[in-house]
């Protein structure tokens, strides 16, 4: 998940330079492919295309890594919050057999979680913005 964060803030970073150096705005309507537009085509570029599908994938990966269920690696993360004897209990029981529930609730899961995350990251991203 860390790399993915890492690889998401890259462009990140990448799609605020271009702005700022006057290559690229926020759209009117963000999707997958579109979370920023070239300033001078009509249509999408190959440079902002990568740099949105970079975001998103990226954005959604790492969200995805980090629920805390089995077998996914927000699992263990969760650990950290629990004293050592608890965490001990619970890294047991999850690892009796629940990594195909998990990854149940995970997929029923998701869909709410990463809606709240990615309007989150398009509002840091394009300050005063009200994506969502």
């Amino acid at each position: 998940p860390a790399a993915n964060f890492a690889l998401m803030l890259l462009a990140a970073m990448a799609i605020r330079i271009g702005m700022v150096l006057g290559q690229f705005h926020a759209p009117d309507v963000i999707n997958f492919t579109r979370v920023t537009e070239s300033t001078h085509a009509a249509g999408p570029t190959f440079a902002a295309t990568l740099l949105s599908i970079l975001f998103v994938l990226n954005l959604l990966l790492g969200t995805f890594n980090l629920l805390p269920v089995p077998p996914l690696d927000g699992n263990t993360g969760v650990t950290l919050l629990m004293s050592r004897n608890a965490a001990l209990k619970f890294l047991e029981w999850t690892r009796s057999g629940f990594a195909l529930l998990g990854l149940l609730v995970a997929w029923k899961l998701f869909d709410k979680v990463f809606n709240l995350i990615f309007t989150l990251a398009l509002n840091l991203l394009y300050p005063g913005s009200r994506y969502g």
